[in-house]
C-alpha cells in the first residue's frame, strides 16, 4: 500500500475551492487519535448473522438456523462472547421462544419447533449477544419470516403495522453530510415508504412557502432518491407528491444560517469530497478522517481561509465495504459525516456446486459435491452451512438477506433494507447509484450541537460461558443481606467446585462455566461476615439464596405485516403442510390420545408416542388422571414469563396473594414457611416433593406439562395432599426435548437448611439433528406421501484435504426444482455465498 507524505500539494489560489489532489489522503500507519474520538459509539463491536433454511413455515414445522458470530469491525470469527441469544418474536412484539447457543470457532446451531396453535402472520427472528445490549438494538440481527397456522385461519391484526400511517406515505429527508446550509449548494437524499413498510415510487416537486415550484424530483428504486438543492434565508420549503390520486406535502429540514457542508462524488477510481463553509474561518484547519472496519485509514488537513476545498481520495487504499468520512475542526468538534460503499470487483472466494446427474426422479438418492476454489481451499476452518428447499412451495427471495449482504451492508446501517442482496447480485445499471443513495439515507449521520456521542459504560458483560448470579437474602424482609457471604458451588459428582465471596450487598457472580449438558449443582452459604469481619450470628434459617434469570431485552422493532401476505407463498404450501411430514409428527399435545411421535417414510416404521400418561408411567408416577392439565403448548404460548402467574391464569379457582395460594375458594393450598406452618401443600417436581420457592423459580420453557389434582384424585398421596397437588414435569425428566430452557432456573429438592440450594442447569442448548428419510431402492410402493419443503439442512459442512465435501439426500414426492443455498465465512472475515438449482421429475 502506498503511503503519501504530504497533504498540501497543487493548491490553486485562483479557484473558489481549494483542490487537494490525493495521493493527498494520508494512509495512516501511526495515527494517534483514538478511534472512538470520531466513531459513532452505537456501532457494534460484535455482529450476529443467522442462516435460516427458508423464510416461510407452517405451524408444526421446524425453523433450522446456523449462528455466525463475528467481530463487528473485521467480520472475523474472533469474539470474546461465547453465547448468542436467539428469540422468535410474534407480530405483537412478544417473544414466543428463545435459545442460548454456544459459539465454537465463530459458529453454533439450533432450531425452533413451531407450536400447532401459533396464529398466521409475520414473525421475526432476533439474535444478539449479551454484550450487544450495551448498544443500540438496531444492530441486533433481525429477519422476517412468515408462519401459516394449520389450526386456525386467524391472521394477526395489521393495525400495529399500519398505526399512524392512515395510507399516507412516510417520506423522510437526509441532507448529505448532516445539515443544509443557506446559500450553499446541497444535496438531499430521501426515502418514501408505503403503509406496508416497503418503498414506493413517486414523482414530486419542491415548492417554496409561496407555492412556487423550485424543482422536480423522482425516486430511483425502492422508494429511494436524491436531488440537489440550494436554500435561501427566510424561506421555507416543502415537497409535494401525488400518490393514489391524493396530494401529500412534507416539510424539508430547516437549513442553518452558518455551517459546513460535505458532498461526496463516487467517481471511477476515487472519491471526490467537496467541502464548503460559511463560517468566518472558512475551511481552515478542518481535518477529514476516514475509517473502515474500525480502523483509521487516512486523514487530510486543510489550511487557508478559503470557503471551500475539494479532496480526491483513491479507492485503492480501501477494501470492499463501508467507509466512514468524518469532518472535524481544530477543536475536535465534528461537523459532517458521510458513509460510502467501496464496491470493488474483487476475486471473492467461491464454492462450486455440482451434481452427479442433470435430473433426478422422485425419492431418488442425490449425490451433490461442494468444492472450494483455490483461494478458498487454502483457507483453514471455513465455517459453512447449507439448506436445500423446494422452490415450488417456498419461493426464494432472489434479493433477500444473506451473509454477504448482512455483514457488508445491512449490519452497519439503521432500519430495514429492502432487497439487500440486490446491491451485490443484480446487473442493473442503477445498482451503484442506488447503493450510494442508500449510504446517504439509511447511512445518514448528523451531530447535534457539534457533539460526539458520549461513551457509555458497559452494563452488560461479555458472556464467555455460562454464568450464575444472584443474591443472598434475609428471610424476614426478603432484602439482600448487608454483609459478605462465602458461597460454595459444586456438582453432584464432586468433580467440580468453586468458592466465591459476595459483595457487601449480598450479590454474587460466578463463572464462566462450560456446561455442555444438564448438570446438577449444589450451592451453599458457608458463612456470612458482618462489615467488621465477624461471622453472621443469626440462625442459618434466616437467609436464603435467590438466582437471577436471563431477561431478554425489550422488543422495540415493529414487524411490518404486508397486506399481500398471501402473495408471498404458493397457496399449495398450506395444503401440503397439513400432510404427514417426517419432521412434523408432533400433533396437538393437549389431547391425551395416542399420537405418532415419528413417521419414517417407506419402509415404514411407526414409533408409539410418549403421551403424558405414558411419560408418567415411565417415571413411576402414582396417579393417572388429573383434575387439570396445562400442556406444553399452553406454557410455550403464554404471555407471562413467570410460572406462578401462568398457573394462576390457567387454573380456574387458583388465587395467589403474597405467600398464600388458594384453590377453589378458601381451601389453603400453601402458606409460606416463613414462619413455617404445620400444613403444607404438595408440590411435585418430576415426581419428587419440593417447595413453593423451588416452583416459583422454575424457567417456564424447561417445563413439559403441569397437572393439578384435587379431591379424590389427590387422595393417592395421603394426608400430604389434603389441600391439593400441583405436579410439574420438566422436559429433561420426560424426554420431551423439543424445546429446552435458555437458562433453567433452580430445580431444588426439599432441604431443611435454607443456605443450601440444589438445582439442575441444562447447559448450552443442544441442537436437534435434522431428520432425513431413507428409501430402499427395491421398494416402489410408498403409501405415505413425502411433501417436505426443507429437503436437506446441515449447519456444519466438513471439507476434506482436497477442499471437497459430498452431500447425500433423497428427493421427495413433488416434481419441482430444488434450490441449494450455501453460506459461510472465512477466517479472514470474507463472506461466501453460492447457489444452485436442480430438477426433480
Amino acid at each position: 500500500m502506498k503511503t503519501y507524505t504530504s497533504v498540501y500539494q497543487n493548491i490553486f489560489k485562483n479557484l473558489p475551492l481549494k483542490i487537494l489532489l490525493i495521493g493527498l489522503f494520508l494512509v495512516l500507519t501511526s495515527f494517534s487519535i483514538k478511534n472512538t474520538f470520531f466513531t459513532d459509539t452505537n456501532d457494534p463491536t460484535e455482529k450476529v448473522y443467522l442462516h435460516l433454511d427458508k423464510s416461510f413455515y407452517s405451524s408444526e414445522e421446524t425453523i433450522w438456523f446456523k449462528v455466525y458470530l463475528v467481530d463487528g469491525s473485521t467480520n472475523q470469527p474472533k469474539t470474546l462472547s461465547k453465547i448468542v441469544h436467539v428469540d422468535l418474536v410474534d407480530p405483537n412484539n412478544k417473544i414466543v421462544n428463545t435459545r442460548s447457543i454456544k459459539i465454537d470457532k465463530g459458529g453454533g446451531a439450533g432450531e425452533f419447533r413451531l407450536s400447532f396453535k401459533l396464529h398466521s402472520g409475520s414473525y421475526f427472528i432476533r439474535a444478539y449477544t449479551n454484550y450487544m445490549q450495551n448498544f443500540d438494538d438496531q444492530y441486533y440481527f433481525r429477519k422476517k419470516i412468515y408462519i401459516q397456522s394449520l389450526s386456525t385461519d386467524e391472521i394477526y391484526s395489521e393495525e400495529i403495522a399500519n398505526e399512524g400511517m392512515n395510507g399516507r406515505p412516510d417520506m423522510q429527508f437526509f441532507p448529505e453530510g448532516g445539515n443544509l446550509v443557506n446559500s450553499i449548494p446541497g444535496r438531499i437524499g430521501f426515502k418514501v415508504l408505503g403503509s406496508n413498510g416497503k418503498g414506493i415510487d413517486v414523482n414530486g416537486r419542491i415548492i417554496d412557502e409561496n407555492g412556487n415550484e423550485i424543482q422536480k424530483f423522482a425516486t430511483t428504486k425502492f422508494g429511494l432518491g436524491r436531488f440537489n438543492f440550494i436554500t435561501e434565508k427566510k424561506n421555507k420549503y416543502r415537497a409535494h407528491i401525488k400518490y393514489a390520486n391524493k396530494d401529500y406535502f412534507y416539510e424539508l429540514p430547516q437549513a442553518l444560517d452558518n455551517g459546513i457542508t460535505m458532498q461526496v462524488e463516487d467517481l471511477a477510481d476515487h472519491y471526490q469530497i467537496i467541502i464548503q463553509s460559511s463560517l468566518a474561518g472558512g475551511v481552515n484547519n478542518l481535518l477529514l478522517l476516514g475509517q473502515q472496519k474500525g480502523k483509521v485509514i487516512g486523514r487530510a488537513k486543510i489550511t487557508g481561509s478559503e470557503k471551500g476545498s475539494t479532496i480526491n481520495i483513491p479507492k485503492s487504499i480501501f477494501k470492499q465495504g463501508i467507509v466512514q468520512f468524518t469532518l472535524i475542526d481544530n477543536n475536535k468538534k465534528p461537523w459532517c459525516e458521510r458513509l460510502v460503499f467501496v464496491d470493488i470487483d474483487a476475486d471473492q472466494p467461491q464454492v462450486n456446486i455440482t451434481f452427479s446427474k442433470e435430473n433426478y426422479q422422485k425419492r431418488e438418492l442425490v449425490e451433490m459435491e461442494l468444492s472450494l476454489d483455490q483461494k478458498t481451499q487454502n483457507t483453514p476452518q471455513l465455517n459453512m452451512s447449507v439448506a436445500i428447499t423446494d422452490m415450488q412451495v417456498v419461493s426464494p427471495d432472489d434479493f433477500g438477506l444473506n451473509i454477504e449482504s448482512y455483514l457488508l451492508l445491512t449490519s452497519d446501517l439503521r432500519g430495514e433494507i429492502e432487497n439487500p442482496s440486490y446491491y451485490f447480485k443484480t446487473s442493473d445499471h442503477k445498482r451503484k447509484e442506488l447503493l450510494d443513495i442508500l449510504m446517504m439515507t439509511q447511512g445518514w449521520r448528523r451531530f447535534e450541537n457539534n457533539k460526539l456521542p458520549d461513551n457509555q459504560k458497559d452494563q452488560f458483560v461479555i458472556e464467555k460461558g455460562i454464568y450464575l448470579s444472584g443474591s443472598v437474602k434475609n428471610t424476614s424482609d426478603h432484602e439482600n443481606i448487608s454483609s459478605k457471604a462465602t458461597l460454595l458451588l459444586k456438582n453432584k459428582g464432586h468433580s467440580f467446585s468453586d468458592t466465591i465471596l459476595t459483595t457487601d450487598q449480598g450479590h454474587f457472580f460466578m463463572g464462566p462455566y462450560n456446561i455442555i449438558d444438564s448438570t446438577t449443582f449444589t450451592i451453599q452459604v458457608l458463612n456470612i461476615n458482618n462489615k467488621k469481619g465477624k461471622k453472621y450470628k443469626k440462625n442459618r434459617r434466616d437467609y436464603y439464596i435467590e438466582f437471577d434469570k436471563f431477561k431478554s431485552p425489550k422488543v422495540t422493532f415493529q414487524s411490518a405485516i404486508s397486506n399481500d401476505l398471501n402473495k408471498d407463498y404458493d397457496v399449495s404450501y398450506m395444503e401440503k403442510s397439513k400432510m404427514v411430514y417426517p419432521e412434523n409428527s408432533h400433533l396437538n399435545d393437549s389431547d391425551n390420545t395416542n399420537k405418532l411421535d415419528e413417521i419414517i417414510l417407506k419402509p415404514v416404521t411407526v414409533k408409539k408416542v410418549d403421551t403424558y400418561e405414558f411419560k408418567k408411567e415411565k417415571m413411576g408416577v402414582k396417579h393417572r388422571g388429573a383434575s387439570q392439565l396445562i400442556s406444553s403448548d399452553q406454557l410455550e404460548n403464554a404471555a407471562e414469563g413467570n410460572l406462578i402467574a401462568i398457573l394462576e391464569s390457567r387454573i380456574p379457582g387458583l388465587s395467589i396473594k403474597g405467600d398464600f395460594i388458594t384453590l377453589r375458594g378458601n381451601t389453603t393450598v400453601y402458606q409460606s414457611s416463613y414462619p413455617k406452618e404445620p400444613e403444607k401443600p404438595l408440590f411435585l417436581l418430576d415426581n419428587v416433593a419440593t417447595s413453593f420457592e423451588a416452583v416459583s423459580n422454575l424457567w417456564v420453557n424447561s417445563i413439559d406439562f403441569v397437572e393439578v389434582l384435587t379431591g379424590s384424585r389427590a387422595a393417592i398421596y395421603g394426608s400430604r395432599a389434603s389441600h391439593g397437588v400441583i405436579a410439574i414435569y420438566t422436559k429433561s425428566a420426560t424426554g420431551a426435548n423439543r424445546i429446552s430452557a435458555v437458562e433453567e432456573a433452580n430445580k431444588p429438592e426439599i432441604h431443611e437448611q435454607n443456605e443450601i440450594l440444589q438445582f439442575v442447569h441444562p447447559g448450552y442448548y443442544k441442537a436437534r439433528e435434522f431428520y432425513e428419510p431413507i428409501y430402499k431402492t427395491d421398494r416402489s410402493d410408498y403409501s405415505t406421501p413425502d411433501y417436505r419443503t426443507t429437503i436437506y439442512w446441515s449447519p456444519d459442512i466438513k471439507f476434506n484435504a482436497q477442499g471437497k465435501a459430498k452431500i447425500l439426500f433423497h428427493t421427495a414426492d413433488i416434481s419441482t426444482t430444488y434450490r441449494v443455498d450455501v453460506q459461510g465465512i472465512t477466517v479472514e472475515g470474507i463472506p461466501v455465498v453460492s447457489e444452485a438449482l436442480m430438477d426433480v421429475r
